[in-house]
């Protein structure tokens, strides 16, 4: 699957996937499976706005799939769209969706994922950057609710909004995202050196692999304004004025990468800042994920089980000081909830395997 326009000022996606469509009616391609294709927001993308009333990527839970009093234009499409996703889905055991984005702000081509080997399988063969952590910064994204039901779910940004290059891009990747999950034979997609070639020359001399490690949120009625000139993966010092709020100045409070600064009307994340990983910690992770049965996590000093659900714990953040939330992340666990003294982690259910049945 392939959703694009799940924000509606992000309609380069949407383009994308009609090209796709289009030349595999054209050249009669063969599909190894099903190629189901998505657009996001309808109403805000007719009026090229991010959301009517709230953001649909922030609506993706359960308690909110469940809302029967919820109202708003937002809900209406969640349910929509949920009830295509499910249709699709449920019963199988592989399915994978590409999430499709652009930025407010000049950028190369990324991905934005959860840390699943799953996940990490299917973007590794793609020469584009990753970011690894957002998805504990912000609730309610789709690709962090599909990720949990068991799915292949990860996000692509192709570039900023009003940049031409954004749809190529889009398109790079999903004929290699089509070619990578076997749907399509590479042999059948005569440009698949140039599509490569397209998303290695917009990222070349970036790393690989980043984590987020500050986000800046935008309260609500705040009045927030980047500084003018930043783009993504621009390195940035300790002590840099970024923005201001409210009049005030924000500075960075630590060094890094700027990441995805807000030159929107809309939207509540200010902006991020990243830093690289080295992917020699990528492999000690899948060694350790591999070998470590996910019980033995207890026996860590400070590390309680959280009764009610077998895949979460609760961690004691002064007992367990000389253990940082890196440790865990090495582990396979990502952060759920602060809460004070303690801290909730919770295991990815499906990072190594796929479920019997997906279950939307």
């Amino acid at each position: 699957m392939v959703i694009g326009g799940i924000h509606g000022n992000e309609p380069a996606g949407v383009e994308a996937i009609k090209r796709v469509i289009r030349r595999i009616q054209e050249e009669k391609i063969q599909i190894n499976g099903q190629f189901i294709a998505l657009r996001g927001n309808l109403q805000a993308l007719q009026e090229r706005k991010r959301f009517i009333d709230i953001d649909l990527n922030r609506l993706w839970t359960d308690e909110h799939i469940r809302c029967h009093e919820c109202e708003g234009a937002e809900f209406e499409e969640l349910d929509s769209l949920y009830d295509e996703i499910r249709g699709a889905a449920n019963g199988l055991r592989q399915a994978v969706l590409l999430d499709l984005h652009t930025t407010s702000a000049s950028s190369s081509p990324f991905f934005i994922l959860g840390d699943t080997i799953r996940n990490r399988r299917l973007t590794a063969r793609i020469p584009v950057p990753k970011v690894l952590g957002i998805e504990e910064q912000i609730e309610g994204t789709l690709s962090t609710f599909l990720n949990e039901k068991g799915l292949v779910a990860i996000n692509f940004e192709a570039g900023s909004h009003e940049d031409p290059g954004s749809v190529d891009r889009h398109e790079a990747a999903i004929w290699l995202a089509l070619t990578h999950t076997g749907l399509i034979d590479r042999q059948s997609v005569p440009s698949y050196s140039r599509m490569r070639g397209i998303l290695r020359a917009s990222s070349k001399g970036l790393p690989r692999v980043f984590e987020s490690i500050y986000r800046y949120g935008i309260a609500e009625n705040e009045n927030f304004k980047m500084q003018a000139g930043y783009f993504n993966f621009k390195p940035i010092g300790r002590g840099e004025l970024l923005a201001y709020s409210n009049g005030e100045a924000v500075y960075a409070p630590i060094s890094g990468r700027i990441f995805m600064p807000l030159y929107q009307e809309q939207g509540n994340d200010g902006f991020f800042i990243i830093r690289k990983i080295n992917p020699f910690w990528l492999l000690v992770s899948l060694l350790l994920r591999l070998t470590m049965p996910r019980k033995w996590i207890v026996f860590l000093p400070g590390i309680k089980r959280c009764k009610r659900d077998k895949w979460t714990v609760r961690v004691n953040k002064k007992i367990a000081r000389w253990y940082p939330l890196k440790i865990l992340h090495l582990l396979g666990y990502r952060k759920v909830r602060d809460e004070g003294s303690r801290l909730l982690v919770s295991r990815r259910k499906y990072d190594l395997f796929a479920p019997e049945n997906i279950e939307l």
